[in-house]
């Protein structure tokens, strides 16, 4: 008792009582919870913050919470351990471009085709604040040109839930397998001064811009030498929005007066191209497709998603919170959903709230890194990598740039996503098979039953058998091919072929004799329907298509290309016709 009077007495004095009224010390009030003493103080003041873990990484106390749980980014220290007490967070490692070390250390992550944060970026050439003040600069350019009225698609969610999952409305078709009658995220068409007015104003409603400002069409890929790798990142006249022409303000910042491909140092254009050529080089990266500026409030959310291209994420304005997860864990507990699917490219595990018995391998097998952005640093996300995304200034705005694999190797980790989507496009672009019925046939070659589905006697049934044997090459020959990687580790350059018992518990196999297994996890609790995205309306008792008056001529009724074709022109999404008829070397 003694001991602890010269602790309370002059915080006694001046804490219920007074101006003089001041915020309790963190040290002080240990020192008094130790010795048994409760500081007469509001329960306001009363809380005591824990040293920041993450502060020497770039987190604040300020911060959001984070809206994932703990354990996706620990690190385990000893098999099976799912406490958040023993415990150590994994991190993306921070590698400074400005020091050659450090440079030589993200260069050798990136080969690796795995994430790292590049600090002091060359991406923006006199930083990324000079480009991207606040949201006030980016309006500023874009009432440089009022005279295009350019849209664009900006996503729309409740206040309430804050987080903004993108959609393919190509495949949002009515009356199909997955169809979704309300997406999570709407849609509204707006320019930026619009989204800045009605992002600062708007408190029921969220926004988030999401839009390729700056894009690679198909048909302008240029000619060869506008392509060569000693040159561009990106070729000249190609890269522009609808709407938006190279005389832009907002494009020339970012593409410069002279095009990106220009040699000399363009002073209209912010971002240094040619650092991003010499980084292509380095990396052996492919061309740039786009540009694509990404702008939200204070805790937006992007969930669990994933490209099928290499990403460089800038942040541009404020700070973001990352969670990068690898491509081993797809069809470990991360549960994607289908290729055919509105929602194609996300995770179907809500990290704010894991259903257990729904998703019952994510808490045991899922995890992953976290990082912290700040203005100019950079974010490597290699393709097929997971990726969380979480705003946390009130104004932030970042770069995506996207590029081609290139002359990259393909890692062993990436195999298994290349595989899947394949053979979901296929068996139902090709082989005609509904989208319904894509698990059940995958299920019948995983259990090796297709000659008791299929008659040898007729062309569809000899058909199918070709199928299933061309799913278990694919698989198979995809390890094969992963075999040059030395993934085994013993230096041979080979794989060594294992039963299905000796897989790992980290990820999927793929190889000779394996197809059975990959199989299993691909379709665990995947290509069905998602009925918890579309809850029915007790209103509503049934789907009843929209059914449209028939406007077909003659001749289009007896030949239904020329009627495709007529759909196609008017916008219509009608997929390319494919021959039914068996024909060697074609579809055969």
């Amino acid at each position: 008792a003694a001991a602890a009077a010269p602790v309370t007495g002059p915080w006694h004095a001046s804490d219920t009582r007074g101006r003089g009224r001041v915020k309790l010390r963190k040290a002080e009030a240990m020192r008094m919870i130790a010795a048994g003493i409760t500081p007469h103080l509001p329960a306001s003041q009363l809380r005591i913050e824990a040293p920041h873990a993450d502060a020497k990484f770039g987190g604040m106390p300020s911060d959001p919470p984070p809206r994932f749980p703990a354990y996706l980014i620990a690190k385990r220290s000893e098999k099976g351990a799912t406490g958040d007490a023993c415990l150590e967070r994994s991190y993306v490692p921070r590698c400074a471009i400005d020091h050659a070390v450090s440079y030589h250390d993200g260069m050798r992550h990136m080969r690796k085709a795995a994430p790292v944060v590049l600090t002091g970026s060359g991406v923006t050439k006199t930083g990324a604040k000079a480009w991207c003040a606040s949201f006030k600069r980016i309006v500023a350019l874009a009432n440089a040109d009022k005279s295009t009225g350019t849209k664009f698609n900006v996503m729309v969610n409740e206040a309430d839930a804050d987080r903004f999952v993108d959609y393919d409305a190509s495949k949002n078709v009515f009356g199909s397998f997955y169809h979704i009658r309300e997406p999570e995220t709407g849609r509204m068409e707006m320019d930026i001064p619009e989204f800045v007015t009605c992002a600062n104003t708007w408190t029921a409603r969220k926004l988030y811009f999401d839009t390729a400002i700056a894009e690679r069409l198909p048909e302008q890929y240029g000619s060869r030498e506008d392509n060569a790798d000693a040159g561009d990142a990106i070729p000249r006249g190609v890269y522009t929005h609808a709407g938006l022409g190279e005389s832009s303000p907002l494009m020339r910042s970012l593409l410069g007066r002279r095009g990106a491909c220009s040699e000399t140092v363009d002073e209209a254009c912010e971002i240094d191209w040619p650092w991003i050529r010499t980084l292509r080089h380095v990396q052996r990266l492919g061309p740039c497709f786009g540009v694509r500026l990404l702008a939200s409030a204070r805790g937006s959310l992007r969930p669990l998603h994933y490209a099928t291209e290499e990403r460089l994420l800038v942040q541009a304005l404020g700070r973001s919170r990352c969670v990068v997860i690898p491509p081993r864990h797809t069809f470990n507990g991360l549960y994607p959903y289908p290729v055919h699917h509105p929602y194609d490219k996300n995770s179907m595990v809500d990290l704010e709230d894991v259903d257990d018995r729904m998703w019952p391998l994510f808490k045991e097998n899922v995890r992953g890194s976290v990082c912290y952005l700040k203005p100019g640093e950079a974010l490597f996300v290699p393709r097929y990598h997971f990726l969380h995304v979480e705003s946390l200034e009130e104004e932030n705005a970042s770069l995506s740039f996207s590029f081609g694999s290139g002359a990259r190797a393909r890692s062993p980790e990436q195999a298994g996503v290349i595989v899947s989507r394949s053979l979901e496009e296929r068996l139902v672009s090709t082989e005609q098979i509904k989208e319904r019925d894509v698990k059940f046939w995958l299920g019948v070659i995983r259990d090796g039953e297709e000659l008791e589905w299929c008659n040898l006697d007729t062309v569809p049934g000899y058909r199918r058998v070709v199928m299933a044997q061309m799913v278990r090459d694919a698989i198979e020959e995809a390890g094969e091919d992963d075999s040059d990687d030395d993934s085994d580790g013993d230096g041979d350059g080979d794989v060594d072929e294992k039963d299905d018992s000796d897989q790992p518990e980290e990820g999927v196999c793929l190889g000779r004799g394996r197809w059975r297994s990959f199989l299993e996890r691909m379709l665990d609790r995947r290509l069905e329907s998602t009925p918890w995205l579309t809850p029915r309306d007790p209103l509503l008792l049934k789907d009843t298509p929209k059914l449209l008056e028939d406007t077909r001529t003659e001749w289009e009724r007896k030949y239904p290309e020329f009627f495709r074709k007529k759909l196609q022109r008017e916008g219509w999404n009608v997929p390319d016709a494919v021959s039914t008829v068996p024909i060697p070397g074609v579809n055969i």
